[in-house]
């Protein structure tokens, strides 16, 4: 990777991309993002933590990311847990 070139991790949606341009929500991957479950910063997009996957309802059915809200996603499908 060139030097001038820096990681974009979407605050919203997890995607990440070399340019922010394209992300609703940019955040450069070396500040972090901070984790709304359990209070962590992170640098990997797909942060799991055990508070966040207690809640998680929702897959995305292009990513496979999976979210608590169906807002955090691209495409959102509620997941059917059997109950």
């Amino acid at each position: 990777m060139a030097g001038a070139e820096h990681l974009y991790v979407c605050n919203t949606c997890g995607k990440t991309q070399v340019s922010g341009s394209h992300l609703c929500n940019p955040v450069p991957i070396e500040e972090g993002v901070q984790c709304n479950y359990c209070g962590h910063a992170f640098h990997e997009p797909w942060h799991m933590c055990a508070q966040k996957l207690e809640n998680v309802d929702y897959v995305c059915t292009t990513c496979g990311r999976v979210g608590v809200e169906p807002d955090s996603l691209c495409y959102p499908q509620k997941i059917d847990k059997g109950e």
